[in-house]
């Protein structure tokens, strides 16, 4: 009989309501927490806390894998040191690897992979049939109909990883020797929210006036969207160790090869922490090379009404760069990411970042088309990881 066993997923309900349907089936669950944030979402029958050293955890997860016959592993990215180790052994002992991660297309869906996601993914990384079917294949529109909208208030996915880093903290006699994936630790991450969410309607004010200025004038900027800087796509798919030093490139690039009319509108992301203050560093790195007047930097703002008014996106690898290929709009992608490829966004292999300012490509319709539904009919399941329809809609699917 297959064992199904979880390690550390999104924040919320989502893992332990799965294996609460797997059970159901008849099958084994197992669940291991790592921190207090995993005991607070999954704690009860079945359910095991690794209290011990870093350096002794892949001899204890190889141990429990063989004393209790698990068959399959299931984990929220496949990048965090614990996970990495874990999965590595289980796939050398023939156990299938569930990787979940948020959706490649959203809001609408979640990403499961067998194996790994992203810049691991064994679907679109170059080596088998896939990645021909997008330029041969024939669409049929009717292979997905649709997906169902699902609630995901943003405020809603900020309070569960409040609650999970809270307990994270609290719990620190009992899990002693855990450290978070993320480079700052959960007491500095947590403080850091303080002050951010006390000036939040003072930066959404700005934000809005500074670009209610742009669209009144009619100008058609780029847009450069930031990621987390603790974000994987950041720091093990992008050729940068943090956010900081893809400003800096970047923004080089656009002082020496965009033309002197061009704007660059660069949008925080809107679960940053506020660890760093973007909006002074952009601002005098921008004066510093003479483009302070043509870089304008918002911590807020309608993604859909900017790409109305956006000739082309510069990303590292987000998914935003899909919802611009969504919106015909041209994509450069610096990092790696599963839909830079021709015909879709742009990336080195295709062109430089210096010659996409004055000449940036825009997607092919079809192709873009085939790839989404081959994404869809894949790995992308309809439904969300932080609402209540939202997770009983993806664990249905």
């Amino acid at each position: 009989m297959r064992h199904f066993l979880f390690l550390q997923g999104p924040h919320g309900s989502f893992f332990k309501k799965l294996g609460e349907t797997l059970k159901k089936k008849g099958y084994h669950v197992s669940r291991i927490n790592l921190c207090g944030g995993d005991w607070l979402d999954w704690h009860g029958e079945n359910t095991w806390s690794y209290c011990g050293q870093k350096n002794l955890w892949s001899l204890w997860i190889s141990t429990f894998f063989d004393k209790n016959n698990v068959t399959d592993l299931l984990v929220f990215g496949d990048w965090r040191p614990m996970h990495s180790e874990a999965i590595i052994i289980a796939k050398i002992k023939n156990i299938r690897v569930w990787v979940f991660e948020e959706g490649y297309l959203r809001p609408a869906y979640i990403t499961m992979e067998q194996n790994g996601v992203n810049g691991r993914s064994e679907l679109f990384n170059g080596s088998n049939e896939f990645v021909d079917q997008i330029y041969q294949m024939k669409c049929d529109n009717s292979l997905k109909n649709d997906p169902i909208l699902v609630s995901g208030k943003l405020s809603k996915r900020m309070a569960l990883a409040f609650n999970y880093g809270a307990f994270e903290l609290l719990s620190k006699p009992f899990f002693f020797w855990y450290k978070t994936h993320r480079p700052n630790g959960i007491l500095k991450e947590l403080a850091s929210w303080i002050p951010r969410l006390y000036k939040k309607r003072k930066f959404r004010k700005q934000s809005l006036e500074d670009l209610r200025k742009l669209y009144r004038a009619h100008i058609n900027f780029f847009l450069f969207p930031l990621q987390l800087d603790s974000d994987s796509q950041v720091r093990l798919y992008s050729p940068f160790n943090g956010m900081k030093e893809a400003i800096i490139y970047i923004l080089s690039s656009f002082a020496y090869h965009a033309n002197k009319s061009d704007i660059l509108v660069i949008r925080n992301h809107p679960m940053d922490n506020g660890l760093i203050n973007y909006r002074q560093f952009i601002m005098n790195f921008s004066k510093s090379i003479g483009i302070g007047d043509r870089v304008v930097f918002v911590d807020t703002g309608n993604a859909k009404m900017m790409m109305q008014h956006t000739k082309a996106m510069v990303v590292l690898n987000s998914t935003i760069g899909m919802t611009g290929l969504e919106n015909n709009l041209p994509v450069y992608c610096v990092g790696t990411s599963i839909y830079a490829r021709p015909g879709l966004a742009i990336d080195k292999t295709q062109q430089t970042l210096d010659e996409f300012w004055k000449n940036p490509i825009y997607p092919d319709y079809e192709i873009l088309r085939n790839f989404k539904e081959l994404l869809k009919t894949t790995v992308l399941y309809n439904g969300s990881y932080y609402s209540n329809d939202g997770v009983e809609l993806a664990i249905n699917n």
